[in-house]
Order: C-alpha cells, then sequence, then structure tokens
C-alpha cells in the first residue's frame, strides 16, 4: 500500500497486495487499504457547479482502475478524475469516471480507463457533483489544500480551470487498483 501526501509517500503493509496512494496530507497519516475515511471530523456542504480537486502524490508505480470517494448526501450524480500537476495547481485530465449516481459513504467508482501512475508523481483528484455532497475532513488530519472552480457539471474540463478557492481541507479521496 502506498500513502500520497503534500511532502512524498510512506510505503504501508497492504494485505491485499494492492498499491494505494491516498489523498494528500500535510502530515502523513496511518491509513490501511484506503480505509482512513470518517464519518466524524469537520463536514463542508459541497454545492453543485463547481469542480474540486486534491492533491495526491504516488509513492510506488501502479495502473489505477477506481476511485475511492467519501461523501454523504441524496440523489444526484459524481464524477471524479485525476489531473496532472503543473508548479503545485492541476492541469490536464488524465482520466475520469465519468458520470456516475451517487452513493453516499465510502465507494469505488470505476475509472472509464484504467491509468498508469508513476512513483513520485504529483496527481491532482477531482470530484463534480450536479446536487450538494457533505464533505467530511476526517478525525486523522486534515487533507492538502484543495481547488475550486465554477463549472458546469456536464463538461469535463480540460485542462483544469484556473483554480480560484483554495481551502485548507481536502476531499476524502484515493485512487486504488
Amino acid at each position: 500500500m502506498i500513502l500520497g501526501s503534500a511532502t512524498g509517500g510512506v510505503t504501508l503493509p497492504n494485505k491485499n497486495n494492492t498499491s494505494v496512494a491516498f489523498g494528500g496530507a500535510v502530515t502523513p497519516v496511518e491509513i490501511a487499504d484506503c480505509t482512513g475515511f470518517t464519518s466524524s471530523g469537520t463536514s463542508n456542504a459541497a454545492d453543485s457547479g463547481r469542480i474540486r480537486a486534491s492533491p495526491v502524490t504516488a509513492s510506488d508505480s501502479f495502473t489505477v482502475t477506481k476511485i475511492r470517494f467519501y461523501g454523504t448526501g441524496t440523489g444526484g450524480n459524481v464524477k471524479l478524475s485525476i489531473y496532472s500537476d503543473d508548479s503545485n495547481s492541476p492541469d490536464a485530465l488524465l482520466a475520469t469516471t465519468g458520470s456516475k449516481e451517487f452513493v453516499s459513504e465510502t465507494t469505488d467508482y470505476d475509472l472509464e480507463a484504467s491509468y498508469e501512475v508513476s512513483s513520485g508523481t504529483k496527481y491532482w483528484l477531482s470530484l463534480q457533483n450536479d446536487f450538494t455532497v457533505t464533505l467530511i475532513t476526517g478525525t486523522d488530519g486534515e487533507r492538502a489544500a484543495m481547488y475550486t472552480n465554477s463549472i458546469a457539471f456536464s463538461s469535463t474540463p480540460n485542462p483544469y480551470p484556473t483554480p480560484i478557492n483554495e481551502t485548507t481541507s481536502g476531499l476524502q479521496i484515493c485512487m486504488i487498483n
């Protein structure tokens, strides 16, 4: 298992022999099998009509087939995507789930096509939603910065639009194979 953070990744044991990169944290936190998601902690309403992205650095090279996301809400759709990094901002679209029916709590969403991530490379994992999703920052420390911008749900921007807002808490999101 691989833990990604704003300062690099930490290799962790993984009983399933799968590689995982977890949405970055200011300081690494111990998370096994991408299970650091929690229903307790600070919650923020993520309204529709925006794209949000948090950084993650892959500590190993592996093939991503799914994006795991934790949020709560009722009804609607989400799109989860992987973007490249350009000078600490999200840039080119690399892979996406396309529009998927949202399932409240922790859910794995299949990518439209798998994507090979490279060790030591920073990526940005994004969320788009067409309804209000509640984001939980968790009790294991704040996630790395999250950038947002207004965007219609019907499109998946490429490249990522110029970030207009940065918060100190990001998404509970990770990429898995």
